[in-house]
């Protein structure tokens, strides 16, 4: 790479170089293998071809990017697990098998439900976070039909049509019909 600094150092070819910082320009090739005792500093592009043999880790924790805002990676493929502090996906997200949520899953927009994920697949209960605090729906939007088989417990109910009963109709207290 031009203008870069380096010692170089290639053991097993008979030549060993030792002697601090060496000038390189123009384009080098290595075969092999190449070691370098301590860092290698690089001032301008570095092109590597070829498999990564070991792994890429900083050399501090928390201190460097891949990538950045305005010059991104275009895809990663990985085959194992993604440790991530923070995942901000900026367009979109694609699930193909499962989604797991150990903490709080805030939604914000829309929440729309295709393919799988249908009422039949809620397999735990569904209960609010604070008793008596949320709504599901609203007078200006609600679900259209709602089919229980059980008990349904309401401290108020308001039909502001008309109700049907097919079976039996018990009143505790007092009732008062108008019309």
């Amino acid at each position: 790479t031009s203008g870069a600094y380096y010692a170089l150092i290639v053991w097993g070819t008979g030549l060993v170089r030792n002697t601090g910082e060496q000038p390189i320009s123009g384009v080098k090739t290595f075969y092999d293998s190449t070691f370098f005792r301590s860092g290698v500093n690089i001032g301008g592009d570095l092109t590597v071809s070829g498999d990564v043999v070991g792994s890429l880790t900083p050399k501090t924790d928390n201190l460097y990017d891949v990538g950045s805002p305005t010059k991104e990676w275009r895809n990663v493929y990985c085959d194992g697990t993604g440790w991530f502090d923070t995942l901000v996906v900026d367009e979109n997200l694609t699930v193909a098998t499962g989604l797991s949520v150990g903490g709080t899953a805030i939604i914000s927009g829309d929440f729309t439900v295709t393919g799988d994920f249908l009422p039949k697949n809620i397999a735990t209960h569904f209960l609010p976070k604070t008793n008596n605090l949320y709504d599901l729906g609203s007078l200006s939007a609600q679900f259209k039909n709602a089919y229980f088989d059980g008990f349904i417990q309401t401290d108020d109910l308001i039909v502001d049509q008309s109700a049907s009963v097919s079976a039996n109709l018990t009143v505790s207290g007092n009732s008062s019909i108008i019309g």
